[in-house]
């Protein structure tokens, strides 16, 4: 069976035959192992939160820093930055801030903790981390997520759902609850923030649950979102979940990936519909999603879902515009809309790009840890 960090490699090896072109950790990241059992990087691609293995059967959580190469010949490095040695590590989940170099874990025993990585770049050595805040639980930490200005954070104890507002410069209460909200799901595997924090999913790999975080004055407090529409869409899920992914920019939209990949778009107040749904094909390998924030391709008319297959060797695209398209990479071919005639007349939707097709580095980075920690 392969390991968590073969996979990885054979993800970033391979991913050069699916011009993944980002050269975000390559072979120099087999200096971590075989002691790494776990590692994420920040979405900025320079930091790498890694569980590290230590003597007996202890762990602690590392952080590394990502040089990247050059034409010029110099090799791509991977710098031990620090190590926070106190904490045992074994079993924790953890979530980086993606507009900070914060970091958010929790661990089996119901403590959470906030760490911040100053960047220095006149010092020889990388600062060590800054604990912000942390606290103590009683219940189970089942899932960590960030909203988008890395100040807000939500984490699921058990079956309840609390947000925090981070305040670092608060000495006696750097990390404050702002919100909490029982959720009537079990065994809950994933939470995610829309990119507004407008709207949280949270569920498991039978089931999903949409949550609006505000109220109409402003106020935080998440609710259950729900409408017939969206109700009958969700009765259509059919299979296991294998993941879901926020859009990056305009109106809300999740992707989520089962037998089939569903795109729900949350419409803003006042619309004649609250939502619209659109269904594509998926194939049997299809694994991970993540939607591309090259800069051409993340504007509200123009943005695409990239769909990861678990061999990690093609991906399509689905370009999100007045009709959404599907891109086969293997054929190199535009597919048309689900449901309609398979040879439909000569159109744009069976048009071949004027050139390949890139990620950048962030959404590899996006599909990397996805791959790695799954």
């Amino acid at each position: 069976m392969l390991t968590r960090l073969s996979i990885f490699f054979m993800y970033v090896v391979l991913g050069t035959c699916i011009n993944i072109h980002s050269a975000v950790m390559c072979d120099q990241l087999s200096s971590l192992a075989p002691g790494i059992m776990k590692f994420i990087a920040h979405p900025q691609g320079k930091l790498i939160a890694a569980q590290e293995a230590t003597s007996g059967s202890n762990t602690h959580l590392a952080f590394y820093e990502f040089q990247k190469g050059n034409e010029g010949g110099k090799k791509p490095q991977l710098k031990f930055s620090s190590a926070l040695e106190q904490e045992n590590a074994q079993g924790i989940i953890w979530s980086w801030a993606t507009t900070q170099q914060r970091i958010c874990f929790g661990t089996p025993t119901g403590k959470f903790a906030v760490y911040e990585i100053p960047t220095d770049d006149d010092l020889d050595e990388a600062p060590a981390p800054v604990l912000l805040g942390e606290k103590q639980k009683d219940q189970t930490i089942k899932a960590i997520s960030w909203g988008n200005e890395g100040d807000l954070f939500a984490i699921i104890l058990d079956k309840k759902l609390v947000l925090y507002a981070l305040n670092p410069e608060s000495k006696k209460r750097p990390i404050r609850r702002a919100a909490s909200l029982e959720l009537p799901i079990d065994d809950i595997s994933f939470l995610s923030w829309s990119h507004d924090d407008s709207m949280i999913a949270v569920g498991n790999s039978s089931r999903i649950l949409f949550l609006k975080t505000k109220t109409q004055s402003g106020t935080l407090r998440p609710a259950p979102f729900t409408n017939f529409d969206l109700d009958q869409a969700l009765k259509n899920i059919s299979g296991p979940i294998k993941d879901i992914a926020w859009n990056k920019t305009g109106t809300p939209t999740i992707a989520i990936l089962n037998k089939k990949l569903m795109l729900i778009s949350f419409q803003v107040p006042g619309s004649t519909s609250p939502i619209s749904v659109f269904t594509n094909f998926a194939t049997n390998t299809s694994a991970k999603l993540a939607w591309n924030t090259y800069a051409k391709t993340c504007t509200a008319d123009n943005q695409e879902l990239i769909v990861a297959h678990e061999s990690a060797l093609s991906y399509q695209v689905y370009t999100l515009t007045s009709r959404s398209l599907m891109f086969d990479t293997a054929a190199q071919e535009f597919l048309p809309p689900y449901g309609q005639n398979p040879q439909p007349a000569p159109n744009r939707f069976q048009q071949k790009p004027a050139k390949k097709h890139f990620l950048s580095d962030e959404t590899t980075i996006e599909l990397v840890n996805k791959f790695t920690t799954t």
